[in-house]
């Protein structure tokens, strides 16, 4: 705490904990808390490098054949980590 300003600090594993805890923290506005600082810092994946940020890629498939067909071509690179294809 800085006067009224919940300061978040340190590490954590990815950007939804880094929201989720902020998210949290804007519920205790007003409860003693005038302002949030968010200072949290996304530790690096393996496969991550400094300056390359993850991104998020949406496709629109006609199909559930295309959209299979691309979830059996899309392979986890060091940079790219393909989740779910859909249509």
């Amino acid at each position: 705490m800085d006067g009224d300003t919940l300061i978040l600090a340190g590490t954590v594993p990815s950007a939804d904990d880094r929201r989720e805890l902020a998210e949290e923290a804007e519920r205790l506005l007003g409860r003693g808390i005038a302002r949030v600082r968010n200072q949290l810092r996304v530790a690096l994946d393996a496969g991550e490098a400094r300056g390359v940020y993850l991104q998020t890629f949406m496709c629109d498939y006609v199909s559930e054949s295309q959209a299979a067909y691309a979830q059996a071509i899309l392979r986890p690179t060091p940079i790219s980590r393909p989740t779910s294809c859909a249509y």
